[in-house]
């Protein structure tokens, strides 16, 4: 499946859980739900990178040898935390009777999404 491929089921995944945002808010959150569902695949691919690669990697110039973190690990840290704070937001936006209790094993939709995606990313 190729990488628009994958955005596109996420984003369909993430409008279903989302549908009950009120409509006059809906409209304006559908470019947060994209960027969600990119930045979503783009880490399971980081995180694919990160744990087929060294954690560190060594960079030889004529005169000197460097050790610095793998530059998947540092995307894939900055964009995870941006990932959850564009979640929080679309939470937030949930009627109070359907945001989320906490409990996965409750039926809720968004918490078993969220602890799908949790166990991908570790």
């Amino acid at each position: 499946m190729t990488k628009d491929e994958r955005i596109q089921e996420e984003i369909t995944r993430l409008k279903e859980i989302f549908k009950n945002i009120p409509k006059n808010e809906y409209k304006s959150i559908l470019k947060l739900i994209e960027q969600l569902a990119f930045m979503a695949v783009t880490l399971d691919d980081l995180m694919e990178k990160v744990n087929s690669e060294p954690l560190v990697v060594e960079t030889v110039n004529a005169t000197q040898t460097f050790h610095k973190e793998n530059p998947a690990l540092s995307s894939y840290n900055k964009m995870y935390a941006n990932y959850i704070k564009g979640l929080q937001q679309l939470i937030s936006l949930l009627p109070e009777e359907t945001k989320p209790t906490g409990d996965p094993d409750d039926g809720d939709e968004l918490m078993a999404y969220l602890k799908k995606k949790n166990k991908r990313l570790k």
